[in-house]
């Protein structure tokens, strides 16, 4: 009976530590999984941009999500890197915020080297979760400043002398409650026209004409609102 009992022992210590080896076992592979690799998503800039043009603060500030499909739950550190060349970002030429130690996802501060206005950066992230194991890096985002300073703008504003009509109506006084004659100017939509042209790398020979500029931004602004219409119209040297 006693060697009964002691057999029947042994066996419930072999199945309790069979179990325990089975739960370390997944503990393990659920600490390793590939899923624990999944990239931060939904990189942003500033209030919710996405890879925005025309941004306005030289110092920009970042903010991602972790990914739903990622099996960590929790942030403990981050890395942010910025770089001027979009085929070299591992460069990191601008900014490499190194491993930071922080559950912080939203509007990081960059830290890096100046910007200037109209300049194009690009960057990325990646995070390390509560088990300290390292995400892979999110998909690559952008920004394109815009003009920084008052003195980049060279512009002039661009209007008609005298635009409004003067009216004359009847208006109620809140205070006296009396009737008033109030005149008044009223501006009417403007429709403003002004013509440019463009240099082309032009050849006789040649087939077709080479547009000397690859891209092109428009920087505009209105004391009000405005709508801006663009017509392109291409010519070729005989």
């Amino acid at each position: 009976m006693k060697s009964f009992m002691f057999n029947k022992m042994i066996k419930c210590k072999q199945l309790v530590l069979l179990c325990v080896l089975v739960m370390i076992s997944a503990c393990s592979f659920t600490t390793f999984n590939s899923d624990n690799n999944e990239a931060p998503i939904a990189l942003e800039v500033g209030e919710g941009f996405v890879n925005p043009i025309g941004y306005y603060e030289q110092a920009p500030r970042f903010s991602w999500k972790i990914s739903p499909d990622a099996s960590y739950q929790f942030q403990q550190a981050y890395q942010i890197q910025v770089t001027s060349n979009g085929d070299n970002i591992a460069d990191a030429d601008l900014w490499d915020s190194q491993k930071q130690v922080s559950a912080e996802n939203a509007w990081i501060k960059y830290q890096g080297k100046p910007l200037s206005s109209r300049e194009k950066v690009f960057w990325r992230v990646r995070v390390w979760d509560e088990q300290d194991q390292i995400s892979r890096w999110s998909q690559l985002a952008s920004l394109e400043l815009s003009l920084l300073s008052n003195d980049d703008w060279q512009g002039q504003w661009i209007r008609h002398p005298e635009t409004g009509d003067t009216v004359t109506f009847d208006v109620i006084d809140n205070k006296t409650k009396k009737t008033k004659t109030v005149t008044n100017k009223v501006y009417r939509p403007q429709y403003l026209r002004r013509s440019f042209t463009t240099e082309n790398n032009t050849s006789l020979e040649a087939e077709q004409t080479k547009p000397s500029i690859k891209q092109a931004r428009l920087y505009i602004t209105a004391k009000v609102f405005l709508r801006l219409i663009l017509t392109v119209k291409r010519y070729r040297k005989m």
